[in-house]
Formats: structure tokens, sequence, C-alpha cells
């Protein structure tokens, strides 16, 4: 007996394996309004799920970058124009009790431009929700860190301002 023959395959040796070939695809860029619609979505996603690290960190990265609600060339964009009037109420309502990180989130919606004056369902405005909920530290957080809003909390004489009824 022969080991030689032993050793030799009876079947045909498949081919080598060629190098995968790779195709690019180049994406076409977005339009103005879908970058709108894709940061909405973003900050949608983040109060959706109650996220409020992930939206103050939106918050900052969009912010330092000069993006505004009111002041976007595009601001009747309709997902800018419900996000303006509808993220404060959603971030306030979320829980049935307010967190220091949703005050402080609100906050943040109010000075990238979300609306005052937005009211939720029984028509009680984003103020008076935040009157409501005032803490010492929100407040202390307002006086360092949003002075411009602290004449919407404090009155001259020092008094915080109550929620009207």
């Amino acid at each position: 007996m022969s080991l030689g023959k032993e050793n030799k395959p009876t079947e045909p040796l498949p081919q080598s394996h060629s190098s995968p070939m790779l195709r690019t695809t180049a994406r076409q860029p977005m339009s103005e309004q879908e970058a709108l619609q894709f940061i909405v979505d973003d900050f949608q996603s983040a109060i959706r799920d109650q996220n409020w690290a992930e939206l103050g960190d939106l918050m900052d990265h969009y912010s330092h970058r000069g993006f505004h609600f009111s002041i976007s060339e595009d601001k009747n964009h309709p997902a800018l124009k419900k996000m303006r009037e509808e993220s404060v109420i959603q971030v306030l309502k979320t829980n049935s009790s307010l967190s220091d990180e949703q005050m402080n989130a609100a906050l943040d919606l109010l000075i990238m431009g979300a609306d005052w004056n937005a009211t939720d369902k029984n028509g009680v405005s984003v103020l008076n929700i935040l009157r409501r909920n005032m803490t010492n530290e929100v407040l202390t957080l307002i006086i360092d860190e949003y002075p411009n809003f602290r004449h919407l909390f404090i009155d001259r004489d020092g008094q915080l301002i109550p929620p009207k009824s």
C-alpha cells in the first residue's frame, strides 16, 4: 500500500478565497428641513425616554453651535415650531413630581427659545409650573446659572413670586 495515493484528495480543492469588494454609496446631504427634523427627533426621543442627561448633552451640543428654536431662519418649520411650543411642557409633565434635573432641562430649553407662554392641557403656563415646583436647589441654580430669569421667580424684595392660581 502506497501512502502517496491515500493523501491525495479525491475531490478538487476549492478555489482560493478572493478579497471581498467594498462598495461605498455616497449619501445625499440632508436638506435643511430634514436636518431640523433630525434635531427635533433627537430632542423628542430624549424627552420621551426621560433621559435628562442625553437631553442636556443635546442642548449643550446644539446651543454651542448657535442653534436656537426661535432665532433659526426656519423657526416656522412645523417640527421646530412644535418643539418650541411643547418641549418644556413635555419635560415638566413627564412625572407627577418634578426632579431638579427636569427643572434644569426645562430652563435650558427656555434658554434655547422654547415658549414661556406654553400651557398644558389645563391651561397652566410653563412659568406657573416652574413656580409651583421651585426648590432651593433650583432657585440657587436660577440665581447662579440663569440670572436673566431671576425676575420671573423673585420679586424686587427678594421674595419668591407665587404661582398664579
